[in-house]
């Protein structure tokens, strides 16, 4: 095992040297980018207004719908509208990366019109009317992740046009609000970090406003909404954080960003299991939350990489395939896809009564995710997107290539492949087929991959 670590160190610090196009356009595979076609285009079609909303709200012009949902759907007349904003985010590095900067700036610029007066944003805006907004916010949530992504996603848009043209940010007015935008979201996060000497969360960014939980009645599930503000700190969101601030730094040349950054990075060592070899879900005030996921396995070997814990990176790569490599049927015809699943050993809803979990699911002989088996698509990309990082190219376009069996007709990827209510939908969904744009693009040209979550 020493020396299969020692081998990774050494292939990332050769990497890490090497000229930026180490893998020409010309290696792509041509069903990946038959695939990441369709999807852009099928991701065009869901910014509003569109066939499915032609007149939005106008504030809420050029934002995605997330799903692409049949109108026979029960759950259609409650998400057809439905922008979450990290969806938002993820179209707009796709776009970006893909050089149709019109698209990414104008989903930026609806969501700067969206921005609270304190610098955030709640997690998801109706395009068919006006909700959530400053007059009528209830039942909102606000999650750290998704605002950072958003805030990434206008740094990574910023960034890339600086390589094509150096006085971009000084020419463009447009370009001066997009900063603008990414800095209040990033001082808005910065007030969330933890600041208390011996706190187990010190240094860290806790999870936001407001919450859900689901309660059985009679024979209905009911969603129960609690408003909070959230005290427990994600792995993933505080990720998320850490390259949006570290890069907001750079761009501002403003210490105070790239101090959180830092924070963030010497604090998330805490939240390593070396018995699990990846990182824990969380913390919470008192206690670390041991619950095991896939992203902070697989966004975890990222960060790791550019924390400067590669051998982290490999024991977490080693974890994917062994805690969360799934298969499930693809939408058509026959034999099964391979990827991965989002946990593992942990109740499919948590803090509920066991009846809900029975009440869907009554003939498993357990309750938790160990008894599932199924592919998230997202998840599945981020594995990728884990590989790819750390210099398997092949795997990473493996990966991709299993997906695309899960690629609708009308181009878009399904969320899940499987109904999980509440949980995970098998929709056609905006970050599904994002995050396989995203990668797909990473794979056919390194110097996108260099530049997002650049080590």
């Amino acid at each position: 095992m020493y020396f299969r670590h020692l081998a990774f160190i050494v292939i990332l610090i050769i990497a890490s040297v090497l000229p930026v196009n180490i893998y020409p356009e010309s290696r792509q595979d041509s069903s990946i980018q038959t695939a990441k076609e369709r999807a852009l285009l099928w991701l065009k079609n869901q910014k509003v207004p569109n066939s499915v909303i032609p007149d939005p709200q106008p504030e809420r012009r050029n934002l995605v719908v997330s799903y692409e949902i049949d109108p026979k759907e029960p759950a259609y007349k409650y998400i057809f509208g439905r922008s979450i904003i990290y969806d938002d985010a993820l179209a707009v590095i796709a776009f970006t990366m893909n050089r149709d900067y019109r698209n990414a700036s104008q989903i930026l610029m609806a969501l700067k019109r969206l921005q609270r007066k304190d610098g955030g944003l709640w997690f998801g805006y109706n395009v068919n009317n006006d909700w959530p907004s400053e007059k009528d916010y209830s039942g909102s949530t606000e999650r750290t992740g998704a605002t950072a992504w958003v805030g990434y996603s206008a740094v990574y848009y910023i960034q890339a046009r600086l390589v094509e043209d150096p006085s971009f940010l000084k020419s463009n007015r447009e370009a001066k609000t997009i900063l603008a935008f990414a800095q209040s979201i990033g001082d808005h996060l910065i007030k969330m970090q933890v600041q208390k000497n011996g706190d187990l969360r010190q240094g860290l960014i806790t999870g936001g406003k407001n919450s859900y939980t689901l309660k059985l009645e009679g024979k209905n599930v009911n969603e129960i909404f609690i408003e909070t503000n959230i005290d427990w700190i994600s792995t993933e969101h505080n990720i998320d954080a850490y390259f949006f601030l570290r890069d907001l730094g750079i761009v501002t040349k403003n210490e105070k960003y790239s101090q959180s950054a830092s924070a963030i990075r010497k604090s998330m060592l805490r939240a390593w299991s070396e018995k699990n070899q990846q990182y824990y879900r969380g913390i919470k005030p008192a206690f670390i939350d041991e619950a095991l996921a896939l992203d902070c396995a697989s966004w975890g070997a990222v960060f790791s990489i550019s924390a400067g814990k590669p051998e982290y990176a490999l024991q977490s790569l080693e974890t994917i395939e062994k805690l969360y490599a799934s298969t499930a049927a693809p939408l058509k015809g026959k034999g099964s896809v391979r990827g991965y699943k989002p946990y593992t050993d942990k109740e499919i809803y948590e803090e509920v009564s066991s009846e809900i979990a029975r009440h869907y699911f009554p003939a498993l002989e357990g309750l938790t995710w160990d008894y599932i088996s199924g592919v998230w698509v997202e998840g599945s990309m981020g594995a990728a997107f884990a590989y790819l990082k750390a210099g398997n190219r092949d795997k990473a376009a493996e990966i991709l290539r299993n997906m695309l069996p899960l690629q609708s007709s009308s181009g878009g990827f399904i969320y899940f492949t499987q109904e999980i209510p509440h949980e995970f939908s098998t929709y056609v969904s905006v970050a599904s087929t994002a995050w396989f744009i995203m990668i797909a693009s990473a794979i056919e040209n390194q110097a996108i991959a260099d530049s997002f979550w650049s080590r």
